[in-house]
């Protein structure tokens, strides 16, 4: 079963809600404890690195899709 849990990340104070499994969320406390860190602290890393991470993903996919569409093949500088 699937627990909700609800915290604050980065400066601004950002809401989050999400919903991961018990040894999931028990994993996190884990590591946090291990590294001497709060759960707020680990999960605001976890959540601006996953934010980075989509911002990184959308754009490429963005150009990608624009290439193909109106080039028919990708611009030089993607990969």
């Amino acid at each position: 079963m699937k627990s909700r849990r609800g915290g604050s990340t980065g400066p601004r104070q950002r809401s989050v809600r999400i919903e991961l499994g018990p040894l999931i969320w028990q994993a996190l406390q884990d590591i946090a404890a291990q590294q001497g860190r709060s759960m707020h602290d680990l999960v605001t890393e976890l959540a601006n690195d996953a934010l980075k991470l989509a911002i990184h993903v959308y754009i490429e996919e963005f150009y990608r899709a624009d290439a193909a569409e109106n080039w028919g093949t990708r611009p030089k500088h993607l990969p």
